[in-house]
């Protein structure tokens, strides 16, 4: 998502009081409010202190932070991608804490009994990637699960509404077309199940006694090779039913040993012989377990997406609860590393409309300039992109994108 669906930015300036006044961070607050509040709304966002250990320890926490926060928003982005998907008529919402996506983002509150501060910063961090690995091990392994139920369905339209190329046979030559036109396979002879397309019906009833035509010695006695021709049986197609896209299904009778030969030659001639036995069909047909009936197999298809749809509305919230734990540990480490040990700043959530993100933001530099040692605010827009495409200010800020944010 980008700011034109819900952008938010979190801010932190550092107190102008000493670490110890405990009005320093809600004086910054108002000076924060009454700065932006003309064109954007602002929301106290705060972040209790945290165990930040060595120096070296506070880097490779920032360092680690990059990754860990890209990698939690996108396994969030394949649950809203998901949920999307099967979330027909957009019957349910995605929560956080039993509250919409902005109300707990604008409201939030630093999970003690989930992320307490006594641990070290790093120990959080670790705490929040592992977990964040596992839901998405688990949205994996349920996706291909919904997966192979649609293609099981799939699968199983194709035989049941397919054209006459894949349909099931068995649900067509029923006992009582077979026994009307009267399908038998002697010691020497055999029935086959040939499909023709309209265009070349025509064709087909002209030369199919011709398929083959080499294959079988009728010669005399002692000499059967003297004389050849087909195995097919004279006039004996007959036509027994036809698809809505033209398809005809003919039976064929033909000598028993040459079915491969004739195979290949209807092939050759734009028909397709399919293998079928109405004996073996009909005793398929009374032993078919009733799980792999279509109804069944829909019903299974169903139950994977409802399954699914609770998952992610039941895991949505840790995972997005997670990541914004994550932005405030990046908010107090930056904050930490940028205004000096201990930390002592004020951060805010403020959400503007893209109209005014330039003049918030100008707003921003210019009450805040003299934090910029570096003289980094005189390079341009693209110069001041950190790596990871994230531009740098003179205060600390980062960007949230929530899902279900409009542009105001």
């Amino acid at each position: 998502m980008n700011s034109q669906s819900g952008e938010y930015w979190f801010i932190s300036v550092p107190n102008k009081q000493p670490h110890d006044d405990p009005s320093g961070k809600s004086k910054t607050w108002s000076e924060l409010q009454s700065l932006l509040g003309g064109c954007s709304d602002v929301f106290k966002f705060d972040i209790p202190q945290l165990r930040t250990g060595t120096l070296d320890r506070l880097m490779s926490a920032a360092d680690n932070l990059v990754k860990v926060d890209a990698a939690v928003e996108q396994v969030i982005r394949k649950i809203e991608r998901q949920f999307a998907d099967i979330n027909e008529n957009n019957e349910v919402i995605l929560e956080v804490e039993e509250q919409p996506t902005l109300q707990y983002l604008e409201n939030f509150r630093w999970n003690s009994a989930k992320y307490p501060t006594g641990r070290q910063i790093d120990e959080l961090i670790k705490v929040i990637s592992q977990h964040t690995i596992k839901l998405e091990d688990e949205l994996k392994e349920s996706s291909i699960y919904l997966q192979e139920k649609k293609q099981a369905l799939q699968a199983m339209q194709r035989k049941k509404q397919g054209n006459l190329t894949v349909a099931d046979l068995g649900d067509i030559l029923t006992a009582e077309l077979v026994a009307k036109h009267n399908l038998t396979e002697t010691e020497y002879l055999k029935d086959v199940v040939v499909i023709v397309p309209k265009a070349s019906e025509t064709q087909f009833l002209e030369e199919y006694e011709n398929f083959a035509n080499d294959s079988v010695g009728y010669g005399q006695d002692g000499n059967r090779e003297y004389e050849r021709g087909s195995p097919v049986v004279p006039e004996s197609a007959r036509k027994i039913t036809e698809d809505k896209e033209g398809y005809g299904l003919f039976i064929v009778t033909i000598l028993k040993n040459f079915l491969d030969e004739f195979k290949r030659a209807a092939l050759s001639n734009r028909a397709i012989v399919r293998d079928f036995n109405f004996r073996e069909a009909m005793e398929a047909k009374e032993n078919d377990d009733p799980s792999d009936s279509l109804e069944a197999v829909q019903n299974e298809l169903n139950s994977a997406i409802n399954q699914l749809r609770r998952w992610c509305k039941a895991h949505y919230g840790e995972a997005f609860g997670s990541w914004v734990h994550i932005k405030a540990i990046r908010v107090f480490v930056e904050s930490a590393l940028c205004y000096g040990i201990p930390a002592n700043f004020a951060a805010v959530l403020v959400s503007t409309k893209k109209s005014n993100q330039k003049k918030a933001r100008t707003l921003l530099e210019t009450a805040y300039r003299s934090l910029d040692s570096s003289g980094m605010m005189q390079a341009t827009k693209e110069e001041r992109h950190a790596i990871g495409g994230e531009e740098i200010f003179p205060y600390v800020s980062f960007n949230i994108a929530a899902f279900g944010a409009k542009d105001k």
